[in-house]
C-alpha cells in the first residue's frame, strides 16, 4: 500500500481538480455548435436545398459532460435523407449511388479547433 503524506494543505490541488471537472461548463459550446452548423449547411450536397436547410443542433449538458448533437429533419418516407447522402443508397432501378462522407469532412476542422481551445484552457489551469 502506498500513502501520500502532506504537511501543507491540498487547496491548490482541490481547486485545480474542481475547475477541471467543471470545464465543460466554461467551453463556449454555442460558438462551436453554430460554427459546426454552418459547416454542415455549406458541405451538404444541394439539389433542392431542403436537406442543407434542415440542419439544427442541440447542446446537452449532464453531470460531468456536455455534447453537441446535430440533427437533420429532412425525412422522406421514414428515411433520413442525410443518411442516404452520407452512406449511399440503391436506386429503384437497381443501381447504386455512392455516398460521400461530407459530415466528417465538415465537422473535423471545427472539432479540431474546439480540441485546441480545450487544450489551451486545461494547460493554463
Amino acid at each position: 500500500m502506498k500513502t501520500i503524506e502532506c504537511k501543507n494543505n491540498w487547496r491548490n490541488t482541490e481547486r485545480y481538480l474542481l475547475r477541471l471537472s467543471g470545464m465543460h461548463r466554461m467551453i463556449p459550446l454555442q460558438y462551436y455548435a453554430e460554427k459546426g452548423l454552418s459547416a454542415l449547411i455549406a458541405a451538404t450536397p444541394v439539389k433542392t436545398g431542403l436537406t442543407a436547410n434542415s440542419w439544427s443542433y442541440e447542446i446537452v449538458r449532464g453531470k460531468g459532460y456536455a455534447q453537441i448533437l446535430y440533427l437533420n429533419s429532412n425525412i422522406q418516407n421514414g428515411i433520413p435523407i442525410v443518411l442516404l447522402l452520407q452512406n449511399g443508397h440503391a436506386t429503384k432501378y437497381g443501381g447504386w449511388v455512392e455516398g460521400h462522407d461530407f459530415i466528417t469532412e465538415a465537422l473535423q476542422p471545427v472539432f479540431g479547433e474546439l480540441e485546441e481551445y480545450v487544450q489551451k484552457e486545461v494547460t493554463k489551469i
